[in-house]
């Protein structure tokens, strides 16, 4: 067995059930689908403990956190590869299969992702389209897009271990994990949606989007001192001395970035809902604050 699907999952309920069976379900079934209840207080582990497929491995632990956790998973992987997935998603069918095809061709690929819809209740909404080639993708982190699903990679274990795992103990984790992959192994996307990407409003896009935004921040600002060969702080040493020094310019701007993204996915929401004249005043708004990137996003679907 070379693969293992790591699923991360607090409070998930009612999705968990949709998304264990998405992986479950899948064409291919060669993995082993490791699931870490992080402190949960829902009926999460009640659920777990009805699964009798042996693939599943299931544990629980004191909530720690999205980064904390996923570094346990990736400390308890003993296959060569490991897949993402979020425990309120759902996994196309043919997710893995498709992925392992083009690794099996593409052996130079370390991470591979693919496109995604959003998944709001039962109805799928377009999302953006990612790049599909390396440079193309580098591209984007460096923009302060994101052009890869998190939940949505295969990447290489040992690869991912050697750039250090996840940095970021909380929300924001993924943005610096990518973009440390990229400098270590090349990454693309496959140009089918093959991945639905949940948008409800307990997600975690909501709840935390400030940390994401400094998680992003981080990311961007290590990239850079990587580039000239110099030291990097830790995430907490980044939080406690970099932003407690930002001016009321570096500050007014994260405020508008965490709140563009969730102004965003809630238009997302809304176009799903049927509500048309809500959804374009959120994108009227944005577009005052950020043009081109609502401009991307409309031309994208």
């Amino acid at each position: 067995m070379i693969l293992t699907v790591f699923m991360s999952a607090y409070n998930a309920m009612p999705y968990l059930p949709l998304a264990v069976d998405s992986i479950l379900r899948q064409t291919w079934s060669e993995f082993k689908l490791l699931i870490v209840d992080d402190g949960s207080t829902d009926d999460t582990q009640e659920y777990l403990r009805t699964l009798t497929d042996p693939r599943v491995v299931s544990l629980r632990q004191e909530n720690r956190g999205c980064g904390a956790t996923a570094n346990r998973g990736l400390e308890m992987c003993d296959t060569p590869l490991m897949a993402r997935m979020d425990a309120d998603d759902i996994a196309h069918p043919e997710r893995l299969a498709a992925q392992m095809e083009f690794l099996g061709r593409n052996p130079q690929t370390g991470m591979l992702g693919t496109q995604i819809a959003y998944l709001v209740e039962d109805r799928k909404i377009p999302a953006m389209d990612f790049p599909a080639g390396h440079d193309a993708i580098c591209r984007a982190l460096a923009a302060k897009r994101c052009p890869l699903c998190h939940p949505a990679l295969i990447f290489n274990t040992a690869i991912a271990r050697s750039i250090g795992g996840y940095r970021a103990e909380g929300f924001g984790e993924d943005i610096d994990f990518m973009l440390r992959f990229t400098e270590r192994a090349r990454v693309a996307n496959l140009t089918s949606i093959l991945h639905f990407q949940r948008i409800h409003n307990r997600s975690g896009t909501f709840r935390s989007s400030r940390i994401m935004a400094r998680g992003q921040s981080y990311a961007l600002y290590c990239a850079g001192l990587r580039r000239r060969n110099l030291a990097e702080p830790k995430f907490a040493e980044y939080l406690e001395t970099m932003v407690n020094r930002m001016g009321f310019a570096s500050r007014a701007a994260e405020t508008i970035e965490a709140w563009a993204t969730v102004q965003y996915r809630k238009s997302i929401i809304d176009r799903a809902m049927d509500r048309p004249i809500s959804a374009y005043a959120r994108l009227g708004l944005l577009a005052l604050l950020r043009p081109k990137a609502v401009f991307s996003r409309l031309v994208s679907g």
